[in-house]
């Protein structure tokens, strides 16, 4: 059933060697359309396109290619890789002068760790009373606790946000000595946040409740056919 259909959304799809030509190819049927690019169809569905056309390619490059008579895609891939390096620097030139010929061996992420994990109550009318607050708070930890459970993740940092009537939004974060998910630890930090925000004479419309870890995320990467997909 086409997305379409189930959705009313439309969707551009470009199925191509590598990311590259993918989101190129992702962008030629629009507004909704798929575009298979195999290395054939290079010379003759990608070269004639312009410049501009070419991911990572923005408003600056394209009119410094204009001005030196570059066009299209196929102009760009007929220039030696010294002359790019002139025209530009070292890094831009490199990736032009691959990028032009459809070199890319980037990876694709078909996996990654959640950096955050987090929860959040929008009231049908403002609160200000702080019992209530406290127990929507609360209700918040439970919740987060039980989806880093469930994932097996867990968080250093925790960040209590608060939303007043006028929509002005504060944020007070907590950083615990160690990684936790069991709610009393959870809870434990986020009534010291919530401690810290003004609340006296505040009408609240939402609050909300994030645990992110420390450090950089694990990615797993590995090498599949490239589909690029835009909604």
């Amino acid at each position: 059933m086409k997305m379409h259909q189930v959705t009313g959304l439309s969707c551009l799809i470009g199925i191509a060697p590598n990311k590259l030509l993918a989101k190129i190819a992702s962008d030629m049927q629009k507004p909704d359309g798929l575009t298979v690019i195999t290395p054939a169809d290079i010379e003759t569905r990608i070269w004639p396109l312009s410049v501009r056309k070419l991911w990572g390619v923005g408003p600056k490059t394209e009119a410094h290619l204009k001005a030196v008579n570059i066009n299209t895609i196929g102009e760009l891939a007929s220039l030696p890789l010294e002359r790019l390096i002139e025209e530009f620097n070292n890094s831009c030139g490199n990736y032009l002068y691959s990028a032009s010929r459809e070199y890319d061996e980037s990876q694709i992420v078909t996996h990654w760790e959640p950096k955050s994990s987090s929860r959040e109550t929008t009231f049908q009318s403002d609160i200000y009373n702080w019992q209530e607050i406290a127990k929507n708070l609360a209700d918040l930890c439970r919740e987060v606790s039980k989806d880093l459970k469930r994932s097996g993740y867990r968080g250093k940092t925790i960040t209590v946000k608060v939303r007043y009537s006028d929509f002005k939004t504060v944020t007070r974060a907590k950083t615990l000595d160690r990684v936790a998910d069991s709610v009393e630890e959870i809870r434990k930090a986020a009534f010291e946040c919530l401690a810290r925000v003004e609340l006296k004479n505040k009408k609240v419309r939402l609050i909300g409740l994030r645990q992110s870890r420390k450090g950089r995320c694990i990615i797993r990467w590995v090498r599949c056919p490239i589909v690029s997909i835009i909604r």
